[in-house]
């Protein structure tokens, strides 16, 4: 089935929640029962308290979502996409489940912290008899609504949804407490509901190291289940961007389009300014052709006159000489 908005978006956050709260994943909300160091203890505790939010704000978004599609659908609009009415049942019961395991984590982590306690082992039985009740539970809940495939999201693993049941029988009873404080603590976290099908906790001083260390790691690459939060909100500030982008856009084409205008304006003056010096030059050449003209008929003038002027004196001398000779 190909996921659709909001049903991929949903289903997305419903993984990340799910994959925060199961205690056989790398990286768990479980607290560690083995001993740790006190250098390395309120590490641990920050850590874990921010996965804690992290996974409750992922829950509110679900229940967010869980209300959107309930009042949509009590105002008559049909769910989007291939959304029906038993897959939202069905993620609300998810839902239910995730929170009942966070708060059970929560409660479980707060009264290991008030009595620093270590519990102990969970007897075998009582672990093989929840197993096999979850998997009997698990096979008819696949029997009588067959799963759906679900795209994996980007940097995790695709995690299988457990059955709505809480891990309160997982957890120590007050009979295998090693500490009168600790049983109390862990009697009263406990919330009423099915045995869980997840397997406990390490029990050892290996597992809690390897748990800090998981834990560290977590930290140094980022939170990788933090992804589909982070990339909601980096969606956001992209389309923000995007607007802002787009009116910075409006604006440089509309301050180009008035710069446009002034340049035809400026190109239509350096027309007209053109072409004015080339009336000026198609004078100023017409006024040098006359002048020419009348220098060169001022020469000739010039030379006539000399010419005349040797004509008047030759004749004179002849005048006088013939005068003489008579």
């Amino acid at each position: 089935m190909v996921m659709q908005e909001p049903l991929w978006e949903f289903d997305s956050f419903l993984r990340c929640v799910e994959a925060l709260c199961d205690p056989e994943a790398e990286d768990t909300l479980a607290p560690s029962h083995g001993g740790v160091d006190d250098n390395n203890a309120e590490e641990e505790e920050e850590e874990r308290e921010i996965l804690i939010n992290k996974a409750k704000a992922y829950v509110d978004k679900l229940n967010e979502m869980l209300q959107a599609l309930e009042r949509n659908a009590l105002a008559g609009e049909e769910y989007p996409g291939e959304l029906t009415e038993g897959i939202v049942n069905e993620y609300r019961g998810r839902v239910a489940t995730v929170q009942q395991l966070l708060k059970q984590t929560f409660l479980t982590t707060s009264s290991l912290h008030q009595s620093h306690a270590l519990p102990a082992a969970v007897d075998p039985t009582i672990l093989e008899e929840t197993i096999q009740r979850a998997q009997a539970h698990s096979l008819g809940t696949t029997a009588s609504s067959p799963p759906q495939p679900q795209p994996p999201l980007d940097g995790m693993a695709t995690t299988p949804s457990p059955p709505p049941a809480a891990a309160a029988a997982a957890e120590p009873t007050p009979a295998h407490t090693s500490h009168p404080a600790a049983s109390a603590g862990a009697t009263s976290a406990m919330p009423p509901g099915p045995p869980s099908p997840f397997r406990p906790p390490p029990q050892d001083d290996h597992a809690s190291s390897s748990t800090s260390i998981r834990l560290r790691r977590r930290r140094d690459e980022g939170g990788g289940l933090g992804m589909g939060r982070v990339s909601r909100e980096g969606e956001g500030d992209t389309e923000q961007m995007k607007d802002e982008l787009v009116g910075l856009a409006e604006e440089m084409k509309g301050a180009a389009h008035r710069y446009r205008q002034v340049l035809q304006k400026d190109n239509l003056r350096l027309r007209d300014t053109a072409a004015t010096q080339q009336r000026h030059l198609d004078r100023v050449q017409s006024e040098n052709k006359r002048a020419r003209k009348l220098r060169r008929s001022g020469d000739m003038s010039f030379l006539m006159a000399m010419l005349l002027l040797v004509i008047g004196a030759v004749v004179f001398c002849f005048m006088v000489m013939f005068i003489i000779v008579m």
